[in-house]
């Protein structure tokens, strides 16, 4: 076999192994659940649950975050909402040792009306409501409750 294609299959071997990543890495790699939420709306608009994410984590604390995403009825996402949760765990117990909520605009008129994080027990919680303004009228109001949760194990929901 000539040299070049030797090397050749090794890169592709190479490749192919570094590409391989079973599925109980998934939450190493920062995805706990793999697919998004839909929740329609009654105006044809949806909110779009996205997968929780793992920021970091160690034998006994754990940092996610959950994004909401604000589609209108033509599918275009004009805003998000992200909550941020720590929790420690010990396998008997879990508790929330902090939460914060971000959003973002991402087209439209909409701005934050309401944003407060709290956090309680093994749960990270956030309300959220936004408007949309038309010529300084608020036109359209969007409540947004987000919840993150931690069990004694460290499992995220």
């Amino acid at each position: 076999m000539p040299r070049k294609s030797f090397v050749s299959i090794l890169i592709v071997f190479a490749l192919l192994f570094c590409c391989y990543a079973p599925a109980e890495a998934a939450e190493q790699n920062g995805v706990v659940m793999n697919e998004n939420v839909i929740h329609k709306l009654k105006d044809g608009s949806r909110l779009v649950e996205k997968p929780l994410i793992v920021l970091s984590r160690t034998t006994s604390y754990v940092t996610a975050s959950k994004t909401y995403e604000y589609e209108n009825s033509d599918g275009v996402v004009e805003w998000s909402a992200k909550i941020t949760g720590s929790f420690t765990y010990t396998g008997t117990t879990s508790f929330c040792t902090s939460s914060a909520c971000v959003t973002t605009v991402y087209s439209g008129n909409w701005h934050e009306a309401v944003n407060n994080a709290s956090y309680a027990g093994n749960a990270a919680f956030a309300s959220v409501t936004m408007e949309l303004k038309f010529l300084f009228i608020v036109i359209k109001t969007q409540n947004v409750s987000l919840t993150l949760t931690c069990d004694a194990n460290g499992n995220l929901s």
